[in-house]
């Protein structure tokens, strides 16, 4: 790949670290997963960048997926302080996402550029749908049995390694459609949002090993520069969007998780190639 100059580094430095600021904020307060903010603006500097377009999206999703691990457990703990995290409901999800998370980073690998940017807008795009609705679908009160919970809970973990969005923005609107408090929700998704990142982006890492089209500093495909940028600015903001989560009412919080998705979705599909 091209060598940029320091100049055009410089600015997509600061534009990264811009990213995890509001990705963080955002988190905190509304569950949008930090992949919603960063997955367009990673896409878009790696282009700057002059990155192989046939890795370019496989290293966007491994560099997110890196750097909303520490963000989710900082946001986890911050959720946790407010009592906004239900247990019941990490115990039974949690073993189900973290095997779709491993299972989907598996085969993520054999999976076109295009492909995994298609995944990434259609997801965005149905949650947004689902969240602007006045009430949302409803689906029950409480999670359903056990076998029922595992199917959702491997869906969640996979179809978020796929496309890079965390496990918040998934995660969020399912326990909504069950009946628990935002607040509680995006409190909830954001401690089993690690459960996602992480073995993620491992199995990005594995499957991008050796590849010489990655820019320098990549582990695989995942950038450890840009990640690097991202998780400081997100880790200061994290703590402060989950402050205003009570503070907001839930009316508000569904209209703004719902216009970040579709504004994400638009982007990214009219940038595809």
């Amino acid at each position: 790949m091209p060598m940029a100059d320091v100049g055009t580094m410089l600015v997509f430095g600061a534009v990264l670290l811009g990213a995890g600021f509001v990705a963080g904020f955002l988190g905190g307060m509304i569950g949008a997963g930090g992949g919603l903010i960063v997955i367009p603006i990673l896409y878009h500097t790696f282009t700057g960048l002059g990155v192989d377009p046939a890795v370019r999206m496989h290293l966007v999703v491994g560099t997110a997926l890196a750097a909303v691990v520490p963000t989710s457990l900082l946001g986890a703990r911050a959720h946790w302080l407010r009592g906004n995290v239900d247990r019941t409901i990490v115990k039974r999800l949690a073993l189900p996402i973290f095997f779709g998370a491993s299972l989907a980073g598996a085969v993520s690998g054999h999976l076109g550029n295009r492909a995994l940017s298609l995944g990434f807008v259609l997801a965005a795009a149905l949650v947004s749908l689902n969240m602007m609705l006045k009430t949302g679908v409803k689906l029950g009160n409480g999670l359903p049995g056990r076998f029922c919970t595992g199917v959702i809970g491997a869906a969640i973990g996979s179809v978020s390694t796929l496309v890079g969005i965390g496990g918040a923005t998934l995660t969020v609107p399912v326990l909504h459609a069950f009946r628990t408090p935002m607040p509680v929700a995006v409190g909830t998704a954001a401690t089993l949002g690690a459960l996602i990142g992480l073995p993620g982006a491992i199995a990005f890492m594995i499957g991008g090993w050796g590849d010489v089209r990655v820019p320098p500093g990549s582990l695989g495909y995942v950038n450890g520069v840009a990640a690097a940028l991202i998780f400081p600015a997100s880790a200061v903001a994290v703590s402060w969007g989950a402050r205003f989560t009570r503070q907001v009412n839930e009316r508000a919080l569904r209209a703004m998780f719902a216009a970040f998705l579709a504004l994400t979705a638009a982007r990214m599909l009219f940038s595809l190639p």
